[in-house]
């Protein structure tokens, strides 16, 4: 008997210690989408752009290589957050719809501008009053403490890392790629900028990803990283900016008209056609009414198609189909 029921204390508590791992692994996986890998980089999520707008702001993050190696080229690089932030605030409609906010780095990291609305009085103020009397570079080049400050900011959905050069403080690549592994899997973008002609472009791809981003600059066809000069900055972060918010309606294209003849017997006939869409982002639902494969009747009926893609944008395309009676009644 007692043997029995030290047992049965071992089965519940075997039970127990599973629903716990059970519970705990939930948890853990449901925070983190993918489980980040080790040693090599985790591939971005989905570009956030694309998907339906949600309650909450979308939230952009800009992470600033404020090491010595930028000082040259300081004015520059001050214009391009400038003509980005003021991008933002023009583009968007209402305040609630996206924030912006900065993280410097150099031998360590801090953030530079919190979260804030695109759309309140003091953004703008806020961003040049950061540039001109926080943003000085010197210093070394910390990736590893870059991505551990963007890392504890919430909710972020995309992150800008702009540097011009590569690490010279924190840990190996390793380190900051494991960070940069579960940023991502927790659902932020990471989008690579490497400026001038030092950098090593597998640093920047073992943040980001190793898509590289071509004309036009558009992030919505899923690229990880640019390179980028100087000069060429303030005219690529604006082409960003009005790309992070998907605004371009689905390309579609209709059957041509169709003329037919009934089936023997029938007044009427099953008509099968082809209409396609393609849109910027990947998702794209077409729709027809009459779908194709309906039973037409004799006559001309219109077709009308939808192409509808992951945020409504929609494009319609019409076509007509023709079934003519061409069969001599039976007299019997």
């Amino acid at each position: 008997m007692k043997n029995h029921l030290l047992n049965s204390k071992r089965g519940l508590r075997g039970l127990l210690t599973s629903f716990l791992l059970f519970t705990l692994s939930f948890v853990l996986f449901a925070q983190n989408p993918c489980p980040p890998v080790v040693g090599q980089r985790t591939s971005n999520p989905e570009f956030p752009g694309c998907l339906p707008p949600g309650g909450d702001p979308f939230k952009v993050l800009l992470v600033l290589d404020e090491s010595g190696s930028v000082d040259p080229f300081e004015s520059e690089f001050e214009n391009a957050v400038r003509a980005f932030a003021n991008t933002l605030s023009s583009t968007v409609t209402g305040t609630g719809q996206m924030q912006m906010g900065i993280v410097e780095f150099a031998d360590n990291a801090s953030i530079g501008v919190p979260l804030t609305d695109v759309k309140q009085a003091n953004f703008i103020s806020s961003i040049n009053s950061y540039l001109s009397s926080q943003y000085n570079p010197a210093g070394g080049t910390n990736f590893e403490a870059a991505l551990n400050t963007a890392s504890g900011i919430a909710g972020v959905d995309m992150i800008f890392f702009i540097t011009d050069g590569n690490p010279t403080r924190g840990g190996p690549m390793n380190t900051w790629m494991g960070i940069a592994n579960r940023i991502k899997c927790a659902g932020t973008y990471i989008f690579g900028i490497g400026l001038g002609n030092n950098i090593i472009a597998l640093n920047i791809q073992a943040l980001s990803g190793p898509d590289q981003l071509n004309n036009p600059k558009s992030l919505q066809g899923g690229a990880d990283w640019s390179s980028e000069s100087f000069s060429s900055l303030p005219a690529s972060l604006i082409d960003l900016a009005n790309s992070q918010i998907d605004r371009e309606a689905p390309s579609i294209r209709c059957s041509n008209q169709i003329s037919s003849s009934t089936d023997a017997g029938v007044c009427g006939k099953i008509v099968s056609y082809t209409t396609t869409a393609t849109d910027n982002c990947v998702t794209v639902n077409l729709n027809c009414t009459p779908a194709s494969g309906t039973f037409f009747n004799v006559g001309r009926t219109m077709v009308t198609c939808r192409a509808t893609d992951n945020v409504g944008n929609s494009s319609t395309c019409t076509f007509t189909v023709t079934i003519n009676d061409l069969e001599a009644p039976n007299v019997v």
